[in-house]
């Protein structure tokens, strides 16, 4: 996927101040399972890390669910049942928005984005004040200073969170097309139970640009930006 533009959105001075200077707190997938947002933004999603998600209707009605020795037949199911393949607890993750050619933008027969068509949906971020952005070339930068410090976690990865109607998902990676309009990028790792996992990459000034909402919003109409992936 053609990468453009990889950003965070925050909600105060502090947390503002302390990306710049480089510290990204990761948290425990079934931290966004329970996440529920006073203000309305759509972040928390129920279905965070399951591998599968099946509605009521999608269960055949002679199927049976096998919970150890408890068996619940299909007349019994009131609501969509979640199979969680990976361990909740230990597969902590950072979030970004990402501003891309496949989900997020019109692009001409170059590649290039064509005008007014970078997506960046403002209003479902009410809380939101600060935008800190990453930019061409910087998104390398950035990448090359991160994965520096996550290499040495177990099953260290980073990519684009695909948006999906199918059952069957990769957790983490696959949510429901629900919250398309995130355009998340994630980078993850797995570890030991905690409430967080703090790193610490060094300072972003030389890298990062800070907006506030209206003025990122501005940018991504007003800029042509060349891909880096």
């Amino acid at each position: 996927m053609n990468l453009f533009v990889l950003y965070k959105i925050v909600d105060s001075d502090t947390v503002r101040d302390l990306l710049l200077d480089g510290n990204i707190r990761f948290r425990p997938l079934k931290y966004f399972a329970k996440y529920e947002n006073s203000e309305g933004e759509k972040r928390g999603d129920k279905e965070e890390g399951a591998s599968a998600v099946f509605s009521k209707n999608s269960i055949p009605k002679t199927a049976v669910i096998k919970f150890g020795d408890h068996v619940v037949n299909n007349d019994a199911i009131i609501s969509a049942v979640f199979h969680n393949k990976y361990d909740l607890v230990n597969r902590y993750v950072y979030c970004f928005g990402a501003i891309y050619a496949e989900n997020s933008i019109e692009v001409d027969k170059n590649g290039n984005p064509t005008a007014n068509t970078m997506k960046f949906y403002k209003d479902e971020f009410p809380s939101g004040k600060h935008v800190i952005a990453f930019l061409g070339n910087n998104i390398k930068h950035f990448f090359e200073r991160i994965d520096k410090k996550i290499v040495k976690y177990d099953d260290a990865c980073r990519r684009f969170v695909l948006y999906t109607d199918t059952s069957t998902r990769a957790p983490g990676f696959e949510k429901s097309k629900d919250f398309i309009n995130q355009n998340e990028y994630r980078v993850m790792f797995s570890h030991d139970e905690a409430e967080y996992v703090d790193i610490h990459i060094g300072s972003l000034i030389d890298i990062a640009h800070v907006y506030t909402l209206d003025e990122f919003d501005q940018l991504l109409n007003d800029i042509q930006i060349t891909p880096i992936l």
